[in-house]
């Protein structure tokens, strides 16, 4: 028997996230929202935030730059769907 459990709430954030960048309104190599800003949108801590950005970073949607922000990746290197 599979186990249905409901998404994590990062899931939720980061796959809207997502959502905005293949839909190009966060361009490529655009920054996205900071932490807190998606803290504020999403209603949800730092962690949250973090995991979520972290996530698109390991899908290759992002990359993270210490004290500068995260950018929005080439569509080159996001994964084909």
């Amino acid at each position: 028997m599979i186990k249905w459990r409901p998404p994590h709430l990062w899931e939720h954030v980061a796959e809207t996230l997502r959502s905005r960048i293949v839909s190009g309104e966060y361009p490529p190599q655009s920054r996205m929202p900071s932490i807190r800003t998606v803290m504020q949108e999403f209603e949800v801590g730092r962690n949250t935030a973090l995991h979520a950005l972290e996530h698109l970073e390991e899908e290759g949607y992002a990359v993270m730059v210490q004290s500068q922000g995260t950018f929005v990746t080439p569509p080159e290197e996001w994964p084909s769907r």
